[in-house]
């Protein structure tokens, strides 16, 4: 265990799980200097408010409870602000199965100072008088954060060396902000139901043993709120319901797990990315990708049921990876194919929007039927092999063309044609007379596209295919 404390030396939060008998944590120094030390992360943090009841420790338990290790005699109540940030070093600890606690605002700051909410205690901060500031806390219990102005979670991270002895649980119905990593463990869970911040290149990880969950509520939102240049990730377990954006930088989604009704967004200068090893399951038919910077890069996205649709009202980039059934998939906005190589997706899809391969060379496998009145765009030796293809009157299918060959379309079943077609030759290429190229191989053709000609091409179709004749 020792290496792995040493691994989270820049580690903000634990959240895990123990009977605090069997348990040993270890702390080190926090950033701050001074008391509610400046957040540029957050600029419309309002100002803290005072302490009301503060640690001393004085009487030698450790214990939350005991009245004797506060200065006010008691232990702190529902409207106090309580502050743990002098006093001795011993860990605080919040044990014993009683009642509820909860408090307005919490800090805890200073060298090695940590709470420690034991199993099965819960602690609630209501932040009625403003926001709260925590360097180290350890969750076998519950804390519950309601506080709308923020919890900020920043400093030090803490460790346990044995299983849990139930799993712990941090619930945020508020704002709560990460100004460094998170790690959840021991079968622990992030509930969040508010304002999830993340304020920094840091992740969300399972760092120890057992699989901590991050579970996101349809009322939730995460936000990637900061970049130094670096990336954050998520890599636990997680269920999305709510929403999931990227401000600044790059949030990288390597932890699996289900999608229900759930929004993947960012701004111009965000990015979401699912890597090589993740596994997304979207489990209704709402599930949407949104705004100008989701990649999809090396991981799966898959359906659970027959009925269950991503939808892509954004900018979907696909550089690796795959979409899998059963489910489907619906562009109404723009899919980017930029990835080489072959890529595949065994489900159907319904292009109402712009569907573009451009990286010659690239060949994408729909193992699903494509219904497409929306806009296609094939780079020059492109090839986009579909179980049917099914175009509409509506349908603009554009096909760039050079001396290496034309974009062009394959299918084992029917392909039914109509729409317009537009022919662009690419990089000053200027066909001879006569030079045909084939843009649709099928087992059987019907229809035509609205035009006979597309910019010096003349449209030669047979049973089975259709050609480009240089004019």
């Amino acid at each position: 265990m020792k290496h792995l404390i040493a691994a989270l030396a820049t580690c903000a939060v634990v959240i895990s799980t123990y009977g605090i008998g069997s348990a040993s944590a270890a702390t080190s120094g926090s950033a701050f200097g001074h008391r509610f030390a400046h957040h540029a992360s957050l600029p419309s943090l309002p100002p803290p408010p005072p302490c009301t009841i503060s640690w001393t420790g004085t009487s030698g338990t450790g214990l939350w409870t005991d009245g004797g290790n506060w200065d006010l005699g008691r232990a702190p109540g529902i409207l106090d602000v309580v502050c743990i940030e002098s006093g001795t070093m011993t860990p605080v600890v919040l044990k014993g199965g009683g009642d509820p606690v909860k408090v307005a605002a919490l800090e805890i700051s200073g060298m090695g100072h940590s709470l420690t909410i034991d199993s099965p205690d819960s602690l609630t901060i209501s932040g009625m008088f403003g926001p709260s500031i925590v360097s180290s806390v350890v969750i076998g219990g519950s804390l519950v954060n309601e506080a709308p102005s923020a919890l900020l979670l920043t400093g030090t991270g803490v460790i346990t060396d044995s299983p849990p002895a139930a799993p712990g649980i941090l619930s945020n119905f508020g704002t709560l902000q990460l100004d460094s990593a998170m790690c959840v463990s021991w079968g622990a869970t992030l509930y969040n139901a508010g304002s999830l911040l993340l304020a920094s290149d840091d992740m969300i990880w399972n760092c120890a043993s057992g699989t901590g969950t991050l579970s996101n509520a349809p009322s939730g939102t995460i936000s990637k709120t900061l970049s130094t240049g670096g990336a954050s990730s998520i890599d636990l377990s997680f269920n999305n319901s709510g929403t999931v954006k990227s401000l600044a930088g790059e949030l990288e989604i390597t932890g699996s797990g289900t999608d229900t009704s759930a929004l993947y967004t960012t701004s111009a200068s965000g990015s979401v990315e699912f890597p090589t090893g993740t596994v997304r399951t979207f489990a209704d038919g709402s599930n949407r990708i949104a705004g100008t910077g989701v990649v999809l890069d090396g991981a799966v996205l898959k359906g659970l049921d027959a009925d269950d649709t991503l939808n892509i009202i954004g900018t979907l980039t696909w550089i690796s990876g795959a979409f899998s059934g059963p489910g489907a998939l619906s562009v109404a906005g723009f899919l980017k194919v930029t990835g080489s190589g072959t890529l595949g997706a065994t489900l159907p899809v319904t292009n109402t929007g712009s569907l573009s391969v451009v990286t010659s060379g690239a060949t994408v496998s729909l193992s699903g039927a494509l219904s497409d009145p929306g806009k296609l765009t094939l780079c020059p030796t492109c090839e986009l092999d579909v179980a049917s293809l099914s175009l509409k009157k509506s349908s603009v299918t554009t096909l760039d063309i050079a001396s290496t060959g034309a974009g062009a379309v394959t299918s084992g079943g029917t392909a039914a044609l109509a729409g317009a077609i537009d022919a662009v030759d690419t990089g000053g290429f200027k066909p001879p007379k006569g030079k045909a190229f084939t843009i649709l191989a099928a087992k059987t053709v019907s229809g035509r596209f609205a035009d006979g000609t597309s910019n010096g091409y003349v449209l030669s179709y047979s049973s089975t295919g259709a050609r480009l004749v240089a004019a």
